[in-house]
């Protein structure tokens, strides 16, 4: 048992520069054993392209720290 990363999958962005952005949607878990049922709990979601991360302003909506702006419409985009 312990803490780990859940990889949930990838979709491609559109950035507001033009570029097509394939962004990874990684889940941190913490494994609660103290915990009675679930023992598990989501601690929130980190969007990586390749070394940068990304920051989620709405469902499918994104931004990275240089201010360029990632839109998708893919079902499973968080």
């Amino acid at each position: 048992m312990g803490d780990y990363e859940d990889h949930r999958g990838s979709f491609d962005c559109l950035g507001s520069d033009g570029v097509i952005y394939t962004v990874e949607y990684i889940v941190h878990v913490v494994e609660q054993p103290e915990r009675v049922g679930v023992a598990v709990c989501d601690q929130g979601i980190e969007l990586r392209c390749g070394w940068d991360t990304a920051d989620r302003i709405g469902k499918g909506h994104y931004r990275f720290p240089n201010g360029i702006e990632l839109r998708t419409d893919h079902p499973e985009a968080p």
